[in-house]
């Protein structure tokens, strides 16, 4: 579909969505058809998303109905889930070739000593990431890397590529609802082997004194900022 749209080598797709299945679905055909992905927030402010959205210049806009009406006329295509069928399109990945210097993905920075940046990540990186992680990480069939992370920040790639690209399982952790003891509980019914958190993020969950956070049966990855408690 990404590809009869006109998607092709080096052009961006915004993901305009929630953390979830159909993100991580959507993630993989931009770059089955050749494009690089440009997530975005659903949360950023009016002013914030007319900037990324004219500073990108995405070809086509992935997004849902519900965030539909945010997004600038000035996008070319609008793809909203749940509006459009994709019955009738071929299942197996398009014919198309990516030389490992092709843009990836493009990562825009918080912007809180300015304005926002965009950073351009090539597929030979990725790679060369994944690779480096593989060779740490003690990973065997059937491990489960959990994804808690905004989908617009480059720390939810460890578990997406770490997973997705080493035949082991994602689990997506709902955008909504995950206070401390939901996430517990939640991976207390899915237990996880490694997940990757940010310092603020993992201490926002942490339970109150007296429960337990249900820690990954192998690895707890820490990044992203300094860990300073």
């Amino acid at each position: 579909f990404l590809r009869q749209l006109g998607v092709g080598p080096e052009d961006r797709v915004a993901l305009y969505l929630d953390r979830s299945v159909e993100s991580v679905v959507s993630l993989l055909a931009v770059l089955k058809s050749g494009g690089a992905f440009v997530p975005i927030d659903v949360a950023n402010p009016k002013e914030r998303l007319a900037f990324l959205f004219d500073d990108a210049r995405p070809r086509v806009v992935i997004t849902t109905s519900a965030w539909a009406d945010r997004v600038p006329d000035t996008v070319p295509q609008l793809l909203a889930l749940d509006r459009h069928s994709l019955d009738g399109y071929e299942s197996t990945a398009p014919a198309v070739t990516i030389p490992p210097g092709n843009l990836a993905y493009q990562m825009y920075t918080s912007g809180s000593t300015g304005r926002p940046k965009g950073v351009l990540v090539e597929h030979a990186q990725v790679v060369s990431y994944l690779t480096s992680i593989a060779r740490r990480l003690p990973m065997a069939d059937g491990d489960r890397f959990g994804l808690v992370s905004s989908f617009s920040t480059d720390l939810g790639y460890t578990a997406i590529f770490g997973a997705l690209c080493t035949g082991r399982c994602l689990v997506v952790t709902p955008k909504t609802g995950m206070d401390a003891e939901s996430l517990a509980d939640y991976f207390r019914q899915r237990p996880i082997d490694f997940l990757k958190i940010a310092p603020t993020h993992l201490k926002a969950v942490l339970p109150s004194p007296g429960a337990r956070f249900v820690l990954p049966r192998k690895a707890l990855v820490v990044g992203g900022e300094s860990l300073t408690w």
